[in-house]
């Protein structure tokens, strides 16, 4: 068997007060990012009837944003398919997604296993590009943002940085809304921005006319060239588009251009994919369904109550932290009874005591 390392690690029996039998919680395990610190709170609180009620109801209200989110973009692609940009999927059209459990696998473990996954599938399929569209989807809380950065990182080591790409469809959204809001300020200047004016069907196509996806001093990026305005998004895309007023209509423009976001990526990421590039596209499984890739994952998290978990354990790590700023030489006894506290007040605050 692998002999636990040395260092760092309580033995029982310098903990027999404690009555849970997970070790008792340091400042620097909490100090650990990710997993690590979420890890032993979730088992430190195993029986806390405390902390279960409020993982519960932290568990339902995230699968309520989930579902939400999920009917807003089912809408949207709606508007789509009845535009005429989208045509309707049939089962034929669907590639299977390859479901990925999460359960008690780490980011590295997960980035490894899709990309052996798909070094496994292109073979089979006999696929000659050398670049390939990875995309992936999961309810919130399976970890796909850590999943993709570490996923990104261990391909940038392998083929290097300028061939792989983590592709986001959000800047194009907020380039659509910058360009109404120039619009209307020019058709109606001073007028409050009215989204039936600004996003016609006819607009909408001379803002997508707007964009295209071009190498610009030895780098892809996508320019801007309309409304007095010529430029590439990299130069704007921390400034211009992350503009309050960009900000406040998004979601309106969003439900209105899913199918012509849709269609620009995929003729996007096919030229990238042509140059050698891996992609890297992280999403929901209402628009992921129209990419056209073999490459699809789901991670999935077997055990539904790890989601509340492990979101109750962050902001309790997240809490404690803050309140003990400054005071590195608290023990664990303390430490566990600040735990305590800021448990109870985070879910009295959520209507649970």
């Amino acid at each position: 068997g692998h002999s636990q390392p040395q260092g760092g690690h309580s033995t029982m029996s310098e903990n027999a007060e404690s009555s849970s039998s997970s070790p008792p919680i340091t400042l620097h395990i909490l100090q650990q990012e990710g997993a690590t610190s979420t890890n032993a709170i979730v088992s430190y609180f195993q029986d806390s009837e405390a902390f279960l009620r409020w993982s519960d109801f932290l568990s339902n209200s995230i699968r309520q944003r989930d579902e939400e989110d999920g009917y807003k973009l089912h809408q949207g692609i709606d508007i789509a398919i009845q535009r005429g940009t989208l045509s309707e999927l049939t089962d034929s059209d669907r590639v299977e997604y390859h479901n990925v459990d999460v359960l008690g696998k780490t980011p590295t473990d997960i980035s490894n296993f899709i990309w052996d996954e798909v070094q496994r599938k292109k073979d089979a399929l006999t696929d000659t590009e050398d670049g390939e569209l990875i995309v992936l989807c999961g309810l919130s809380g399976t970890g796909k943002g850590t999943t993709f950065a570490t996923l990104g990182e261990k391909l940038r080591q392998e083929k290097g940085n300028d061939f792989v790409v983590n592709w986001s469809n959000g800047n194009i959204f907020r380039c659509v809304a910058f360009l109404s809001i120039l619009w209307s300020e020019k058709e109606f200047p001073g007028a409050v921005y009215d989204k039936d004016k600004a996003l016609t069907k006819e607009n909408i196509a001379a803002f997508m006319e707007a964009l295209t996806f071009e190498k610009v001093n030895g780098k892809y990026d996508t320019r801007i060239d309309g409304l007095g305005l010529n430029t590439v998004v990299s130069k704007i895309e921390n400034t211009l588009l992350k503009q309050s007023n960009v900000a406040r209509i998004l979601p309106t423009v969003a439900e209105q251009i899913q199918g012509e976001v849709i269609l620009f990526a995929n003729s996007a990421i096919s030229t990238l994919r042509k140059a050698g590039m891996t992609i890297l596209l992280e999403g929901r499984e209402q628009t992921l369904d129209y990419i056209n890739t073999p490459y699809k994952f789901r991670l999935i998290l077997s055990d539904g109550t790890l989601i509340g978990k492990r979101r109750a354990a962050q902001l309790l790590v997240a809490a404690v932290l803050q309140s003990m700023d400054g005071e590195e030489d608290q023990d664990s006894a303390n430490l566990e009874k600040v735990l305590v506290d800021e448990l109870e007040r985070m879910a009295a605050r959520d209507g649970l005591n």
